[in-house]
């Protein structure tokens, strides 16, 4: 089960509508600078696995100098197999290939570009997720990969208490693709 949390408005519109398309990025549009609403783990919808208030938690750090101070949480299943989610959690082979693609002398230089377009401060969230899109389309280029649909990574959520504390404390999955979600399974989660 995910859960994700966003304002009263976005949550009323997830559950009357579903979740909108995801527009995700070109290779041109990363490396220029031009790609939109890249997250740790790429462009998607974020959910966090079997942790509601990891959810909640992040909505309020990011939006924690917005007016809308209140979190609404949906929960929702995905139909998630080994072909369509690369699990940078506990699968040690797409583990392997993206520190090997990543360390290639070639995608350093990529790498320097996207550094110049998307370092965020020191936790650099923006340029991994760039560097994880960049990833993703040069697999499916190659045809080493289909079509991903997801990207599960561990999540660290930092709280007001451990600001500078970088040990995993959850599972967040960037939904790249909305036909993963099972659209049956979107409910409004209370009191969390």
């Amino acid at each position: 089960m995910l859960y994700h949390s966003s304002t009263e408005k976005s949550i009323n519109a997830i559950l009357d509508n579903g979740i909108e398309e995801i527009k995700l990025p070109i290779i041109d549009s990363l490396t220029n600078g031009t790609a939109k609403g890249i997250g740790s783990y790429g462009v998607g919808f974020y959910g966090y696995l079997d942790d509601a208030k990891l959810s909640k938690y992040f909505f309020h750090h990011k939006l924690k100098n917005n007016k809308y101070r209140k979190a609404y949480t949906i929960r929702f299943n995905i139909r998630e197999t080994k072909e369509n989610v690369l699990n940078l959690v506990n699968d040690i082979d797409d583990m392997k290939f993206f520190n090997m693609f990543w360390s290639d002398e070639e995608v350093q230089d990529i790498l320097k570009k996207l550094e110049n377009e998307y370092s965020d401060g020191k936790y650099l969230k923006r340029l991994q997720g760039a560097l994880i899109e960049y990833y993703i389309l040069k697999l499916e280029d190659e045809q080493k990969m289909s079509h991903v649909k997801a990207v599960e990574g561990s999540s660290i959520t930092r709280r007001d208490h451990n600001k500078e504390i970088t040990i995993p404390d959850g599972i967040e999955y960037c939904i790249r693709d909305k036909s993963i979600v099972d659209s049956k399974s979107i409910k409004f989660v209370e009191g969390v």
